[in-house]
């Protein structure tokens, strides 16, 4: 067949219509991809934070704290909190502190951050927040762990996160929508078993944002 033929077939199969509709479609597809990814870290941890009170003020008899909780699972429910996070913490110390406020009282959690990995500023501080306030999630929701310590050091190349937890250790299955936001910004991950619990190791290439912000010289 001629060129000017096989120009004209594909000018018929591809019009303007046929485009701007593969176009709405990856528009949605992305939405729905970045929906999920929001229910599944932020608002399915906040409401794993609800059912864990929930269960602890339930077995105190405590029935205002089994109330608020209702109250906070509900309004998670009806509207939940899908627009993107405005950073207000100054300090990966801070952010870490924002995250795991949910948590305090149900379970330990334990924060060490060093001198390098405090100097850290800008999209880094909260990608390490995002990372940490999923593992926990995960700890709490996969593997009943009652202790999590979290660990997050800094040298000129890299950035390492370390959350490791006491519950039942990690399952075989495929990884799940966690596991995008653990190898973003390129960044590698690991999920291995302890004796007794688990521990993952987040590893964020120092390119990450402002170079100058993210190492202190």
């Amino acid at each position: 067949r001629s060129r000017r033929e096989m120009i004209a077939d594909f000018r018929r199969e591809v019009d303007e219509e046929t485009i701007a509709t593969l176009v709405r479609s990856q528009a949605l597809a992305k939405a729905t991809m970045d929906a999920a990814i929001v229910l599944h870290g932020r608002v399915q941890t906040q409401l794993h934070a609800c059912a864990f009170t929930l269960e602890e003020a339930t077995r105190r008899g405590d029935l205002v704290e089994v109330n608020r909780a209702l109250v906070h699972a509900r309004a998670l429910l009806e509207q939940p909190d899908l627009a993107p996070r405005v950073a207000t913490a100054t300090s990966i110390q801070d952010a870490l502190e924002e995250r795991i406020a949910q948590w305090r009282g149900l379970l330990a959690v334990t924060v060490s951050v060093n001198k390098q990995a405090e100097a850290l500023s800008g999209v880094i501080v909260e990608h390490v927040a995002d990372v940490v306030e999923e593992a926990i999630a995960n700890a709490v929701h996969h593997g009943s762990a009652t202790e999590v310590l979290v660990s997050v050091s800094c040298d000129s190349d890299e950035l390492t996160v370390q959350v490791r937890d006491n519950g039942r250790g990690p399952s075989n299955g495929a990884p799940g929508l966690g596991s995008r936001l653990f190898s973003t910004y390129g960044s590698r991950w690991s999920l291995q078993a302890l004796t007794s619990g688990a521990e993952l190791t987040v590893v964020v290439p120092s390119s990450v944002g402002n170079r100058e912000a993210l190492v202190s010289k």
